[in-house]
């Protein structure tokens, strides 16, 4: 049960599945003028940073710190949908090797002194 609300790493998918249950709840929420729902909407934002978005900082290698972002009104949108589209850090450095031009034998021991 653990690692299913608190996985270390979370892919685009699920990433995009609780984003979207908790941001509507959180709108759903919001709606009502009561100080009892502005708690609840604090406590919702808190179990989507650490149920969605700090795993899917850990799943794309990006630093923790920038979550700072979520708290930003209009900020926080962009950079979830950021998150969403981000392919995980290993495919990205999978890629990037592939594509990246070999050095020769030489280059790399013309370097190393």
């Amino acid at each position: 049960m653990k690692k299913f609300l608190f996985p270390n790493r979370l892919d685009r998918i699920p990433y995009l599945l609780r984003a979207t249950i908790l941001n509507l709840s959180m709108l759903i929420i919001a709606s009502s003028d009561s100080i009892g729902s502005l708690l609840v909407l604090l406590v919702l934002l808190v179990v989507f940073v650490f149920c969605a978005a700090i795993p899917r900082c850990r799943d794309t290698g990006m630093p923790l710190w920038t979550l700072i972002f979520v708290l930003v009104p209009y900020v926080g949108i962009v950079y979830s949908i950021l998150l969403a589209l981000l392919k995980p850090k290993e495919i990205r450095e999978k890629e990037r090797a592939r594509y990246s031009p070999s050095k020769s034998k030489d280059e790399i021991a013309n370097q190393s002194v």
